[in-house]
């Protein structure tokens, strides 16, 4: 029998929408369709809602591998809100045991840092070989508060050029740039992620009215939300570069520990998803950017739900669900409408329900 069938919602499989049912038995996907009408153990009744695969989030920072002060715990960083698969941001610590063993899908991006205008790779080198293919690329804080002496874009070329003749893609944290945003997104590399690109310090991507951007994307780098609760995007220019056409690629939290509990329990992805709709993003751009295009941004099988595939699943309604946050700058945005998550399936199990 069957162990679990979501019926009558509306599908978005990563790529298309249809009015589908999803059948799940033993972990995997059995069965994609209108009007499924089999035995099962447990039926989820998604009138009215969006049946998704499960989210992926690009960008949070999870404990146990990033800093202390910043790793959130993953599970309740990450079913609450539909997410099963995410990418770790800054680690500098863990097993790939606890990985292994956090629950939710997880690839890791290795931190390094910078000094005198020279990178930092000695720790890289250490973690790279014990966490092997679980690593898909290096993270780098490119913002002049946390390192003075960081003035030019040597480093990032540094970075750039360690990760790529080892495969791998730089993600790089671009709030507070010493450097033009234009002279940072042109190191980068087709797949290669930047995070923050709407932040509204000193050389922001309004300096060219988003170009840099356009130039970017059209070259294959990722531009990533990073919303970090409004504390690294400026609301009024991530709604111009919308309507400029320079929306992001990738949706994602920039979550941390602090944020869990201080922005009333409710900050997660689909609340970045209700901000990005709000201002201006179409819902299947919203979809698209928390499903298929972070998982092909990681290189992982994430992301779409199609017959045979691992029953990850997030179920979400667009519903009462008000929100109202401030950036740095004071600009306001607020709705009382936004996503909710109903139910998030992980390998076929029910590990959230609301």
């Amino acid at each position: 029998m069957a162990s679990l069938l979501i019926r009558g919602g509306r599908l978005f499989d990563g790529e298309r929408f249809s009015d589908s049912d999803v059948l799940i038995t033993d972990g995997v996907v059995e069965n994609i369709a209108p009007g499924i009408d089999t035995p099962v153990k447990t039926v989820f009744d998604a009138t009215g809602m969006t049946v998704l695969p499960g989210l992926v989030d690009g960008h949070m920072h999870i404990a146990g591998l990033s800093m202390d002060k910043w790793g959130a715990p993953a599970q309740a960083a990450c079913w609450p809100f539909g997410v099963t698969a995410a990418a770790e941001c800054g680690t500098i610590k863990g097993t790939p045991e606890f990985l292994d063993a956090l629950g939710v899908h997880t690839a890791v991006y290795l931190a390094v840092g910078t000094k005198n205008n020279e990178a930092i790779l000695d720790r890289a080198e250490k973690l790279l070989p014990l966490f092997g293919n679980r690593v898909v690329g290096i993270k780098v804080c490119y913002d002049n508060l946390g390192d003075e002496t960081l003035t030019s874009v040597r480093p990032l070329e540094q970075i750039c050029e360690f990760a790529h003749s080892r495969g791998l893609r730089v993600h790089v944290h671009t709030t507070n740039t010493p450097i033009p945003m234009a002279e940072l997104l042109a190191a980068l590399s087709k797949g290669d992620i930047a995070t923050h690109v709407y932040h509204g310090s000193e050389h922001n991507v309004t300096a060219d009215n988003f170009a840099c951007i356009l130039d970017a994307k059209k070259r294959g780098v990722i531009i990533d939300t990073g919303f970090a609760g409004g504390w690294h995007v400026n609301f009024r220019i991530f709604a111009d570069a919308v309507t400029a056409g320079a929306q992001p690629n990738t949706i994602s939290t920039d979550q941390v520990k602090p944020f869990m509990y201080t922005l009333g329990g409710r900050y997660g992805l689909p609340q970045c998803m209700s901000m990005a709709r709000t201002m201006g993003m179409t819902e299947e751009e919203v979809f698209r950017g928390v499903t298929s295009a972070p998982a092909d941004a990681l290189h992982r099988p994430w992301g779409r739900l199609n017959v045979g595939s691992p029953a990850d699943i997030a179920v979400l309604s667009w519903e009462n669900e008000p929100f109202s946050l401030k950036d740095r700058a004071g600009n306001l945005l607020e709705s009382d409408q936004g996503y909710r998550c109903k139910l998030t399936v992980s390998q076929g199990n029910i590990v959230y329900k609301d």
